[in-house]
């Protein structure tokens, strides 16, 4: 990311309208890539230029111009971010959340009177039922898997010709919807002049150019998203990976495959990307070292870092050969060896058909008196507090569920030991699965003891990432 922070007088915004900004973009620098994305070709500004050219002119023979507003609700990727400006460019664009159940959508829907609904071609959906019974026409979105990154087509019924003209600077480009995390959600409107204007303070917050690329993992429903990612990148004329959204996973592939130089996210996202002490020592500390230096007119006063994650990753690599490697599965294979076991609570609430990952917590301080008898417990029976408290816990999941083979998940530190990462930022962590077997119907202090067993044996074996 940009070492240099802008502070200063507001910037310049040369164009105050989006197609007059995409247009320059596309004459200025035609064959640089805008849009890209996992296993696409990158879809350069000229080609984005025509593209959102053409789109406008196919949703004026659909009777969808100037002033019109249209729902688009569509996963996260390219085709979310060429819609947006395309439409964007033409009539009035309302991105939506594809999580949205039937009575958000009808509520939207009766607030926002949409012209019309853009969604994928071929899938029934809340959004399309919801369309059909307030009357707004579906125009469906197919994508070609093997076209440049954004590119798609649009299918509908031709109506009598917008006649609207193009954009002005005082029109609504977009309708963004809050999340309401405050009060209600609201539904913003964002003319040409606000979208331009809040893209390039973008431009001069963080002293894009174009050769920045930034990997979004942001919803592009999301006014952080469209507004300061999406936007900002093309004012600036750099470029953008659209991803499907946030995957842990993948997130580490996508800047060996991509090399972006940034990206923006919210805090729950980078705790999901880097390990704690990332997110509550590293960060913080370089952030005011950061903040102080930027707001006093000095540059970065912050050290080059010895290694880089990337570097952390090959060490460990070669570190591994081949005998640690095979040592390490063959653990967690017989570890995990026959049926995983699934917790089944008995609960009056069916498990749903896609996981959400939605779930609460429930915290309760445990007293002084308490934790000093539990100290003192795990003394005489040589174990540590953290195998004492999953002990107890692994006894209540078999009390309310009656099963005999429970796996609790839990994290380690891997690699943070190593002097030269320690003001790193990275993810040092592996997914460690604890088993534990009660089929014998062991009392608590075997249970005890069966918990220091596969914790000592886990991290003896915490080098191989489980998943």
């Amino acid at each position: 990311m940009p070492t240099e922070r802008f502070f200063g007088p507001r910037p310049s915004v040369p164009f105050l309208c989006l197609p007059h900004l995409l247009e320059h973009q596309a004459s200025r620098i035609p064959d640089a890539p805008a849009i890209l994305a996992p296993g696409r070709a990158p879809l350069t500004y000229r080609r984005l230029h025509q593209h959102v050219e053409s789109t406008g002119r196919t949703l004026r023979r659909m009777g969808v111009g100037r002033g019109d507003r249209v729902a688009v609700i569509l996963p996260n990727g390219p085709e979310m971010a060429v819609a947006i400006l395309s439409l964007a460019a033409s009539a009035t664009c309302v991105p939506m959340n594809p999580a949205y159940g039937t009575e958000e959508l009808d509520r939207y829907f009766a607030a926002l009177a949409p012209r019309a609904l853009i969604t994928q071609a071929g899938i029934d959906s809340p959004a399309r039922r919801a369309a059909v019974s307030r009357g707004v026409r579906v125009i469906e979105l197919s994508a070609a898997s093997d076209a440049e990154a954004g590119l798609f087509a649009l299918a509908g019924d031709d109506m009598r010709a917008s006649s609207g003209g193009p954009v002005q600077p005082a029109d609504a480009a977009l309708m963004i919807i809050t999340s309401g995390t405050t009060a209600r959600p609201k539904i913003v409107p964002m003319t040409h002049i606000n979208i331009c204007s809040s893209a390039y303070c973008s431009v001069a917050s963080v002293a894009l150019t174009e050769n920045d690329r930034c990997i979004n993992m942001m919803p592009l429903f999301h006014g952080h998203g469209v507004n300061n990612i999406l936007l900002g990148s093309m004012a600036a004329g750099a470029s953008v990976v659209c991803t499907p959204g946030c995957d842990v996973d993948r997130f580490f592939g996508w800047l060996t495959e991509f090399r972006p130089t940034w990206y923006s996210a919210v805090p729950t996202m980078h705790q999901a990307i880097v390990d704690g002490v990332s997110v509550f020592r590293v960060f913080p500390k370089e952030l005011a070292t950061l903040y102080e230096s930027f707001a006093a007119g000095n540059s970065s006063p912050l050290p080059p870092l010895p290694v880089q994650f990337g570097d952390f990753a090959c060490w460990q690599r070669e570190w591994f050969g081949d005998d640690v490697l095979q040592k390490q599965i063959g653990y967690w294979r017989r570890q995990l060896s026959g049926t995983i076991p699934v917790i089944e609570w008995p609960t009056g609430i069916s498990r749903p058909a896609a996981q959400t990952f939605r779930g609460a917590m429930y915290r309760k301080a445990i007293g002084g008196r308490l934790v000093q008898v539990l100290r003192e417990r795990c003394q005489e029976q040589g174990v540590t507090l953290f195998m004492v408290l999953l002990a107890g816990f692994v006894a209540l999941l078999h009390s309310y569920t009656g099963q005999d083979d429970i796996i609790i998940g839990t994290l380690t530190p891997a690699g943070r030991d190593r002097p030269e990462v320690q003001d790193l930022l990275g993810c040092f962590l592996n997914p460690l699965p604890l088993r534990f077997d009660l089929r014998n119907h062991p009392n608590f202090r075997e249970v005890l003891w069966q918990a220091r067993e596969v914790i000592s044996g886990a991290l003896a074996n915490d080098d191989v990432p489980v998943h």
